[in-house]
């Protein structure tokens, strides 16, 4: 594509996010038409906006904090969060650092704690390069299993806290033996809390069982189920799509509409970031399980089965 030669620092449109996007679109289309020395002054002046633009916060106002969207990789996303009250801000799974700290730049965010799900590159792989970058920076995450130049090591009930913002940890086994989730406590039931679950649960499905059973997910999506069904879902990757064609394949009646809402966000080069738990409970069969109407969609008779049987299909699909 001519617009990544040419605007080449514009790194956040080679993301498939952005792909097909009316700006990835509109740009290329300018792009085409214009002469060399025009490509040029265009360069630095679209540069800040077009960042800008693509770091999409989709918090409103009188949502607890703002959380900022950082695709990395090819369908990854670690995000940045910040504390509105005292500018305090957090990076989450920053597995590709130099996208975290591109973002941040741009932002004008100064980040001081990373928090890292679990020990998964895409996860925790710029731990150490951030570090050595930020003196002092705090890193969070599982005192499960082995994560880099972690500082501070947490498990179930423990919490920590950016700025005026309390963090529960939930320990969620099963993608690996020491995941753990984050969430955002809100101090009043108007206001919605937010969840980084990395890679337990996804819009529309679930995390595979690397070193887990099925008797945990099934656990986690119960502890999940049962947070405010307001909370804001941010997973860690962009795997909605190809969860509700699955998830449409078992049960058109229950999923195939929201397929088709995801289609267009995608087709529109939109993230499907966040959910809430409440839009999960209602059409994520991961979620679903402990529904005998979902167990029969698979043959199954308990929670546990269900969750095996849909979890083993979706690694076939």
């Amino acid at each position: 594509m001519r617009i990544l030669s040419t605007l080449n620092k514009i790194i956040v449109l080679t993301s498939p996010l952005y792909t097909g996007s009316l700006l990835t679109k509109g740009l290329t289309s300018l792009l085409s038409s214009s002469s060399s020395s025009s490509l040029s002054s265009l360069s630095s002046s679209l540069y800040s906006t077009t960042l800008r633009m693509s770091y999409e916060n989709k918090q409103t106002e009188s949502d607890i904090a703002d959380v900022y969207i950082v695709p990395m990789f090819t369908d990854n996303y670690g995000y940045i969060i910040v504390d509105r009250d005292t500018g305090s801000a957090a990076a989450v799974d920053p597995g590709e650092p130099q996208a975290i700290m591109n973002a941040a730049q741009t932002l004008g965010i100064n980040i001081q704690q990373l928090w890292i799900t679990h020990k998964h590159g895409d996860h925790s792989g710029g731990n150490e390069f951030i570090k050595s970058k930020v003196p002092g920076m705090k890193i969070y995450g599982t005192k499960h299993e082995a994560i880099p130049a972690i500082t501070h090591e947490l498990g179930e009930g423990d919490s920590l806290q950016l700025g005026s913002l309390k963090v529960k940890v939930l320990y969620t086994p099963c993608h690996t033996s020491g995941h753990i989730s984050f969430f955002v406590e809100s101090p009043s039931s108007s206001i919605a809390p937010i969840l980084f679950p990395g890679d337990t649960l996804f819009v529309g499905g679930c995390g595979r069982f690397f070193e887990g059973t099925a008797d945990q997910m099934c656990d986690n999506m119960r502890r999940f189920s049962e947070l405010p069904s307001i909370t804001k879902v941010y997973p860690a990757h962009e795997y909605t799509l190809s969860n509700y064609k699955f998830l449409a394949s078992i049960s058109n009646e229950i999923c195939q509409r929201k397929y088709e809402e995801i289609q267009k966000v995608r087709d529109a080069g939109e993230s499907t970031v966040p959910s809430t738990i409440g839009d999960e409970i209602k059409t994520n069969l991961f979620m679903k399980v402990f529904e005998s109407q979902v167990q029969k969609l698979v043959g199954q008779d308990t929670p546990s089965k269900a969750m095996a049987e849909l979890r083993q299909r979706k690694n076939n699909f």
